[in-house]
């Protein structure tokens, strides 16, 4: 079993035993935040009449999509790619 451990304030640590469950699903969670935003950075960029704005707009999303680039590369890593984060069965 993996030990993790938590620091809460002027409180005493929590040592939690268990699989690494909450890390995996935050993983999952982040790459599907990333993908809408890049999702809304190209609609704003396709309904904007300036242009310095949808310049900027595409700079941004570009640098989103290379941190979701990374993302998946660790949801590969952890054999996440297909589904999300299913419990074990006990």
């Amino acid at each position: 079993m993996n030990c993790l451990s938590y620091q809460l304030g002027n409180q005493k640590s929590i040592r939690k035993e268990g699989h690494h469950f909450q890390s995996k699903l935050m993983l999952f969670k982040t790459a599907n935040l990333m993908s809408a935003a890049a999702g809304r950075y190209g609609v704003s960029a396709s309904s904007i009449f300036r242009k310095d704005l949808g310049a900027l707009f595409l700079k941004l999303m570009g640098g989103i999509l290379v941190y979701s680039e990374d993302t998946s590369n660790l949801l590969i890593k952890h054999h996440m790619w297909d589904h999300p984060p299913l419990l074990e069965k006990k």
